[in-house]
């Protein structure tokens, strides 16, 4: 069953604070305006991928590219919109072997994720892409709550901007 299908153009953003960030991350990142017609549902729908993907000796194509990048900026930005640090996104992608995507906050390393075959990068389902998208920015908080002390920041900001 086609999930992407069954859904209407207008609900996409509706559903999921992950999916609207994805296909934010998925518009910021087309330079060159090839998807800026495209609509959410459709940018979705090319995530979703057959189980049975030959990832064969080829290189990775741009679209793949794309798509593992914005879901990675994805991450980090709601991981960064939940605590309020700074995160950066850094990916790096091999045809051969394995590859490596990973999301800092500041000097915290918070996603840390092996990729094989990218190749094929997508997911069997939609359920299946914003379950994996909320799992990783979960544990990306949750790292970053375990390394920031966020009361300390929030009352010293408050300190801070009584002084000023």
């Amino acid at each position: 069953m086609n999930v992407v299908a069954n859904i209407e153009k207008s609900q996409i953003d509706e559903i999921d604070p992950f999916l609207e960030e994805l296909v934010r991350q998925i518009r910021l990142q087309d330079n060159s305006g090839t998807y800026s017609n495209y609509s959410n549902e459709l940018l979705l729908k090319s995530l979703i991928v057959p189980l049975d993907c030959q990832i064969g000796d080829r290189e990775v194509d741009s679209l793949t590219q794309l798509h593992i990048s914005a879901f990675y900026h994805a991450v980090a930005a709601r991981v960064e919109k939940e605590t309020g640090q700074l995160a950066e996104t850094f990916i790096n992608l091999s045809h051969k072997g394995l590859s490596t995507a990973l999301v800092c906050c500041g000097p915290l390393l918070v996603v840390e994720k092996l990729l094989r075959g990218v190749q094929c990068f997508g997911f069997e389902s939609l359920e299946r892409l914003v379950q994996e998208g909320e799992k990783l920015t979960e544990a990306g908080v949750a790292k970053a709550r375990e390394y920031f002390d966020f009361s300390a920041l929030s009352s010293s900001n408050l300190q801070q901007g009584e002084m000023s």
